[in-house]
């Protein structure tokens, strides 16, 4: 079960601060002093232990995840979860906004196998920002056969409509996969904007005008294996002659992590470039292999990665060391 609280703006365990008066004829601007915050105390661990590991009991477990004032609770015990409201209401006096469904314009749709999610009202209003509400739909993002330059086009005449639009595209791509590589090529054209790159970004809203119900869907398996896949753009930059990177992560067949990025130096083959996409997904799962431990879930290893490209999966099992 997941839930979402709010800390109330009527909380009178806020932090406390007070502004001291200053004399009128001073030549110096007041100064604020802020007393520090005050924080529920708990109780330090008993064994030696610097850093304790993870709170979680033989029967339950609880996570609390905060951004600003907004609190989402999730577990596998209600009255832990219970319990632990009602701690946090005595402390900071929140309102419970009951089950989880829209957070950060990302919607929740529960299903017996899981929950998807999407952001399809956050895509209605974007459409109709732009008045592409009854414009027809296209089925890829990016024109097929255009290669966009910096220099090519007239300049937008009000260049900060484009890269607010683009910013929000880039926003979408959190439960948006499929415009990854779309929105990365775009967002390389920000600085000077010109009227390709702004039929580019359309071509986008037509798409999405077709494909609103997109999104993201987590299983509720109890597999806790990663996957990941990786591949390249070899000099997918006409400009720089630079390739693209990209990559996703699988939690038990649930996606997980996804990018798409522009590489930072020229690679010579097509072998080099699929071999940096690879060290870029290995240190992302670096981190997601240390992740369960800290939320005290089971970890499996090793994880596998896959490449459709041979050379770099030699390269990587004969352990050659290689200065690019």
């Amino acid at each position: 079960m997941t839930i979402i609280l709010s800390i109330s703006e009527t909380s009178t365990s806020s932090f406390p601060c007070s502004v001291p008066s200053s004399p009128i004829a001073s030549p110096d601007p007041p100064v604020a002093s802020f007393d520090p915050p005050v924080i529920p105390s708990i109780p330090a661990p008993s064994d030696s232990c610097s850093v304790p590991p993870p709170e979680k009991s033989a029967a339950s477990t609880v996570f609390l995840a905060v951004y600003m004032d907004d609190i989402i609770l999730t577990g596998d015990d209600l009255n832990e979860i219970s319990a632990l409201k009602e701690f946090l209401n005595n402390q900071f006096k929140i309102k419970d906004l009951g089950l989880l469904n829209y957070f950060l314009c990302i919607e929740v749709l529960y299903d017996d196998s899981g929950v998807i999610l999407h952001q399809r009202k956050f895509i209605a209003d974007l459409l109709h920002e732009f008045n592409c509400d009854s414009v027809s739909a296209v089925v890829s993002p990016l024109e097929l056969g255009v290669k966009l330059k910096s220099d090519d086009g007239e300049l937008l005449p009000r260049p900060g409509t484009h890269r607010s639009l683009v910013s929000k595209l880039n926003f979408l791509t959190h439960t948006r996969p499929d415009l990854c590589f779309a929105v990365q090529h775009l967002s390389q054209f920000l600085k000077c904007p010109r009227v390709p790159h702004m039929n580019a970004v359309f071509h986008i809203l037509r798409y999405l005008k077709g494909t609103p119900d997109f999104g993201v869907f987590l299983n509720n398996s109890p597999d806790f294996s990663l996957l990941a896949y990786c591949d390249s753009d070899w000099a997918a930059c006409s400009e720089s002659r630079r390739s693209v990177s990209g990559f996703f992560i699988s939690l038990g067949g649930s996606l997980i992590s996804w990018k798409s990025k522009k590489q930072t130096v020229v690679s010579l083959s097509s072998a080099e470039a699929v071999y940096r996409a690879m060290s870029k997904v290995v240190a992302e799962l670096v981190w997601f292999v240390r992740l369960p431990t800290d939320l005290g879930l089971p970890t499996v290893s090793p994880v596998p990665v896959y490449c459709d490209n041979l050379a770099a999966l030699h390269c990587e099992k004969s352990r050659v060391s290689r200065t690019y």
